[in-house]
């Protein structure tokens, strides 16, 4: 196994010569190298350029009896040594890894693998190192707080199974709706994962919990209801502040627009009868810039014609509040969101027959998956309008004679 692991990986000790202090002295590294993939690590040492040997990668004694020589030395070693076991962990599993994978390995061994501390860790790297959105790694920061919530101490991964899950499952759901608890969940999960492909050991029974994934199909609104809510905009009587929540509101439920992109929405976006601008949302895999261009009809129109500043200067928050008390006065029992008028708008689309791959285009979607969702429930309307059908003609027999 150590000639495989010497095949695959090296670290050895390196001296920084490109930045030597005045006394000759440079930091000491660990440099660790898998395939192409290499980094170095600080070491809390400054040693004689002079007294390192590059061939064989080891400090020399500066000076007979040198009483530090052999402190730093074996520190050294003893820091090596950490990142060599850990890639014989991963090796043993016959699992591959990275550089990465080694250097959490030993971050997870100093801290006593403890979830919480892991989370923090993890997300942070991950957003620093770009494999991640920031916004992504702020939800994982929060997720991992949510388990000190919990309880005061954090929690050694190997100890979290099925029960201790199902345990911070009903805790949660008392706290958060279904939907944010799966989150939560979810994320943690997925640190467990990440520990474990770090080489750390988790428990059996963790795979054994299981919470399903809340329901997928999206609140939309039907015509009736947009239409309730087009008399309460019309409203002379209206607020000021549900006059402005509801008309960014209506314009997205007939463009499909985030509220990210409301809230940054310029009329620069109008070119012609389109609005052409590109989104805040995207993969942060994404090598080119997606470009997405949605036509601006008559009824679109209106709602800008009104405007006089910004679309939406209030928090997402505040926004979804007010849309409540919209939903309320219009006397709709749905749970108005933020994301309820883009599901709106591609829901009737894909009632008007509008094919997917337009429908994808103009939501910006990168795959038609995400867009299949619309295409089931115009079926699913269409099912029940074909019933409607056949009960206004229950009573309708053919007899042949």
């Amino acid at each position: 196994m150590d000639k495989k692991l010497d095949t695959l990986c090296s670290i050895y000790t390196l001296i920084n010569k490109q930045r030597p202090k005045l006394d000759g002295t440079a930091r000491l590294y660990i440099r660790i190298t898998i395939k192409s993939e290499s980094k170095k690590i600080p070491l809390p040492f400054y040693w004689s350029i002079k007294n390192f040997d590059d061939k064989k990668k080891v400090i020399l004694p500066r000076m007979d009896n040198d009483l530090d020589y052999l402190t730093v030395l074996t520190i050294i070693e003893t820091e090596k040594a950490k990142y060599w076991n850990v890639a014989k962990k991963l090796l043993l599993k016959d699992q591959n890894f990275g550089v990465d994978d080694l250097i959490s390995g030993v971050f997870l061994l100093e801290t006593g693998q403890k979830i919480v501390t892991w989370m923090l860790y993890k997300s942070k790297k991950q957003v620093i190192e770009k494999k991640i959105k920031p916004k992504t790694g702020s939800h994982h920061k929060c997720s991992a707080n949510k388990i000190l919530e919990y309880q005061k101490n954090d929690v050694h991964i190997i100890n979290i199974d099925s029960k201790w899950l199902s345990k911070y499952t009903v805790w949660l759901m008392k706290k958060l709706s279904y939907g944010a608890a799966w989150t939560r969940i979810k994320d943690l999960k997925t640190y467990v994962r990440l520990a474990e492909k770090s080489g750390v050991l988790i428990n059996p029974d963790f795979e054994n919990h299981y919470l399903p994934k809340p329901g997928n199909d999206p609140v939309w609104l039907d015509k009736p209801e947009l239409e309730e809510l087009f008399k309460l905009f019309k409203d002379p009587n209206i607020s000021v502040e549900n006059y402005d929540c509801l008309r960014s509101f209506l314009f997205a439920c007939f463009c499909g627009l985030r509220i990210s992109d409301l809230k940054r929405f310029d009329p620069s976006w109008i070119q012609k009868d389109e609005i052409v601008f590109t989104p805040v949302k995207q993969r942060i895999t994404d090598t080119r810039v997606t470009i997405i261009r949605i036509p601006l009809i008559p009824i679109a129109k209106e709602f800008l014609s009104t405007l006089e500043g910004n679309l939406i200067t209030r928090s997402d928050q505040k926004f979804n509040e007010r849309l409540k008390v919209i939903a309320d006065l219009a006397g709709i029992k749905k749970n108005l969101t933020t994301h309820v008028a883009r599901h709106t708008f591609a829901t009737q689309l894909a009632i008007l027959n509008v094919p997917i791959s337009v429908i994808a285009a103009l939501l910006g979607h990168k795959t038609l998956a995400s867009t299949l969702i619309y295409i089931h429930i115009a079926e699913e309307i269409r099912k029940i309008e074909m019933e409607k059908l056949q009960n206004s003609f229950s009573n309708f027999t053919l007899r042949i004679a």
